[in-house]
């Protein structure tokens, strides 16, 4: 069995690096907002740590596999929240195929370009992301930010 290259969200919690434990924080309160199979948070460039994941199921799934899956890049440019309409259609596909049935993506950024981001995944056999919940995401989006800043 390969070692993974994510730190669970109960040990995150217990980290004694604080950005690490901010994370884990920000996902536990994600979720508490908007709850999701499958949750993680990871940084892009020189901050990078390894990423935090939060499972409630999808066991069998790796974060790691999903993470390089394309965005639509004129889309991803300037959102804060994109939901899986705004993926292209073969990472809508590949989600499909592994029980996974919505995704949405909370981006954070630093002089402009995305330094971190937070996706949530729900299987097929919950309900899809509603409006409300993306607008609630977008809502969460400028704190979750400032506090990666």
């Amino acid at each position: 069995m390969r070692t993974p290259d994510f730190a669970r969200h109960a040990d995150a919690l217990k980290s004694p690096d604080p950005v690490d434990r901010m994370k884990a924080h920000a996902l536990t309160a994600i979720t508490a907002l908007v709850p999701a199979a499958l949750t993680w948070f990871k940084g892009v460039g020189r901050r990078h740590h390894p990423p935090v994941v939060l499972q409630t199921g999808l066991w069998s799934l790796d974060p790691v596999a999903l993470w390089n899956f394309g965005l639509l890049a004129e889309r991803s440019r300037d959102a804060t929240v994109l939901g899986l309409r705004d993926f292209d259609p073969e990472h809508r596909a590949f989600l499909s195929d592994h029980g996974i049935g919505d995704r949405a993506e909370i981006y954070l950024r630093t002089s402009g370009s995305i330094a971190a981001d937070f996706a949530l995944l729900r299987s097929v056999d919950e309900p899809p992301f509603t409006s409300a919940e993306l607008a609630a995401l977008r809502r969460l989006q400028p704190l979750l930010e400032h506090a990666f800043a």
